[in-house]
């Protein structure tokens, strides 16, 4: 369902509905939170900063890359990381 929900929301990011976009990947990332999976949270984090800064909402998407790349860090993983 997890996956589902942030496909869905990358799918309504390329389209321009950036409102349904962001609704549906903070599901995807509240559900994921309970299951605990950290990779998967920096994609979603990555795809709501992505949102963000498709509405030029700066600050927030500064935001969601820095809370991804840091569980990037800490997971040792260097996809999207450099």
């Amino acid at each position: 369902e997890i996956s589902n929900l942030t496909n869905l929301g990358e799918i309504y990011l390329m389209q321009g509905d950036m409102e349904k976009a962001l609704g549906l990947l903070n599901v995807a990332l509240s559900l994921n939170k309970q299951i605990g999976n950290k990779y998967k949270e920096a994609d979603i984090l990555t795809s709501i900063g992505s949102v963000h800064s498709e509405k030029l909402e700066l600050k927030k998407s500064l935001e969601a890359y820095t809370k991804a790349i840091n569980i990037y860090k800490n997971i040792n993983c260097n996809n999207g990381v450099s």
